[in-house]
């Protein structure tokens, strides 16, 4: 941080490369090309990882867009932030570089919908419940008052 407030981009991006490559190296999966001694895993990499999945299960103009890039016309292609979370969810299992993981990421996903679910029909249920006991009500009124009409009481 300069002396101004503002974050110095430069500092702060080989401080997330030195994390980065930290971390990589306590996991034992420091990787290097033997051409020119580069880091096989970086964040870019990570960025290309997610653009060629994107792209194979959603397209080109999402994965444009998710990865806060301006394609040709983009203006034209809209999504709201629910149908960007929920292309997001589908894919994400794919990101997972471990299939158990892969698995974990599906399995919490379809014990959240069935949750959800579960919640929505007990909801449901509650209100049709509501709506049996108004009718009963309705029909035990209806016989008192035909009650009355018939036998004057």
């Amino acid at each position: 941080v300069l002396a101004n407030g503002n974050v110095c981009v430069k500092s702060r991006c080989a401080a997330e490369h030195k994390a980065l490559t930290r971390s990589l190296e306590r996991l034992g999966i420091e990787m290097k090309y033997s051409s020119n001694g580069y880091h096989k895993i970086t964040f870019h990499s990570f960025r290309a990882y997610f653009f060629t999945h994107a792209v194979r299960m959603h397209g080109e103009n999402y994965a444009h867009r998710m990865t806060g890039h301006s394609g040709y016309l983009m203006e034209y292609d809209r999504m709201t932030e629910d149908e960007k979370l929920e292309w997001y969810l589908k894919l994400e299992p794919e990101l997972s570089v471990f299939d158990i993981s892969k698995e974990k990421i599906e399995n919490e996903r379809l014990k959240k919908e069935q949750t959800s679910q579960y919640k929505e029909m007990k909801e449901e249920i509650k209100s049709l419940q509501f709506q049996l006991i108004k009718q009963d009500k309705k029909i035990l009124e209806n016989l008192y008052q035909n009650k009355k009409l018939v036998f004057g009481t």
